[in-house]
């Protein structure tokens, strides 16, 4: 008879996985063995988050060295949502749990989210960070709802996170002003990625990917870091200029008539950005004819000297009728014909369905986009990938 200890961890990786999505389990799981037990508590604190409901009882459990020995390592994106109703116990408790976390975790991504009525929230950033202490563990850092009066309090909590080379901005008011933003010369290479939902807003999130880690920034640049996460995408991509070397820009509209083309021209003209290498445009949930932006942004790409554009990524959703699509494959052709693209090596459509595995819908996307895009087709440029429609109204 096999013994517990003679199967692989893998193995006993995949059973206490499996038998701990039952709640009422895990607690007959944990008193199997140790081995058992750092596995249960890597399931329910992997992601885990800490707001007003739990924070004093959450405080509580880490008083007891061993359970905070045993439950913060296994914490590995960590989500601290504050209100400005919080009472002063709260704001204890937290500056307390703070130093242990940095301490005793290694935590890859932080998020501070600031609950408020308003459309920006209004938590004070100084209520947050004097209880903040270094954590060099993360690499990813997400804020929502956070009200900036100065460029200090952001340099401030930025600089807790020296490592910092993915920076995620949602709803963040800076109210302060660095003058003229263009001449402002950021730091490495950025990747920006622009997922636009309200065509009034012009964008509903905003992630910057540093080429160097956070601790390399001067104060001014991080002035002007936050204040172009708070500006539109025309003055965003206007004021990264020479810093940008990857752009994203996905679209989870319901109407499309909203937004012109005109209108796109005007909000990812490209022409500021000469040094972009990798460009991905489009839509899971719209067809190649229902986004003749996509190539008019490209013709914006003329107005450049310089030719820098290896990669182009345009996302869309499959459809059966693809001979619709013709007169848009014919556009990006014309396009693409232009001089600034004439250093393009890939060009990769990325094709949404229902069912990922229909062959026969794939063939036929691919034999209408190589036979109208042959020249690029004969220099094997093209590439093709399928995943499963994504739901938006989930996204």
């Amino acid at each position: 008879m096999l013994s517990l200890s003679s199967f692989p961890n893998e193995i006993k990786d995949i059973v206490v996985s499996m038998l701990a999505q039952d709640a009422s389990a895990r607690k007959d799981i944990v008193l199997v063995s140790a081995h058992f037990r750092k596995l249960v508590y890597r399931l329910i604190f992997r992601d885990f988050v800490l707001d007003g409901k739990c924070i004093a009882g959450f405080h509580d459990l880490m008083s007891s060295s061993f359970s905070a020995a045993a439950i913060l390592p296994r914490i590995y994106n960590f989500a601290l949502e504050v209100s400005p109703t919080w009472a002063d116990q709260e704001w204890h408790a937290l500056s307390s749990l703070l130093p242990l976390l940095a301490l005793n975790s290694q935590i890859h991504s932080f998020s501070i989210n600031c609950a408020s009525s308003g459309v920006f929230g209004e938590c004070p950033s100084r209520q947050t960070q004097p209880q903040l202490t270094a954590f060099p563990s993360v690499r990813v850092l997400k804020l929502q709802g956070l009200s900036f009066s100065q460029a200090d309090d952001l340099e401030v909590l930025l600089f807790r996170f020296p490592n910092v080379t993915r920076i995620e901005l949602r709803s963040v008011m800076c109210r302060w002003k660095t003058g003229d933003l263009s001449r402002v010369q950021l730091p490495g290479k950025f990747s920006a990625q622009f997922d636009v939902e309200d065509p009034q807003q012009h964008r509903k999130i905003v992630h910057w990917q540093l080429s160097e880690p956070v601790s390399s920034l001067k104060p001014d640049q991080i002035a002007a870091l936050a204040n172009i996460a708070n500006s539109t995408v025309s003055s965003s991509l206007q004021s990264l200029g020479l810093s940008l070397h990857h752009l994203s820009v996905r679209f989870h509209l319901y109407d499309f008539q909203t937004f012109s083309p005109d209108d796109m021209l005007q909000t990812f003209d490209l022409s500021a950005t000469p040094q972009l290498r990798k460009l991905s445009l489009g839509s899971s949930s719209h067809v190649l004819s229902l986004m003749p932006w996509v190539p008019a942004i490209l013709y914006t790409l003329s107005k450049s000297d310089s030719s820098t554009l290896t990669t182009l990524e345009i996302v869309y959703a499959s459809s059966r009728q693809i001979h619709l699509d013709r007169a848009f494959l014919r556009y990006l052709s014309f396009a693409l014909s232009e001089p600034p693209f004439k250093a393009l090596q890939t060009i990769h459509f990325v094709g949404y369905q229902d069912n990922p595995t229909d062959l026969s819908l794939q063939k036929l996307v691919k034999d209408l986009i190589k036979s109208v895009l042959w020249r690029w087709d004969e220099k094997s440029m093209l590439e093709f990938s399928f995943r499963k429609t994504i739901c938006v109204c989930c996204m």
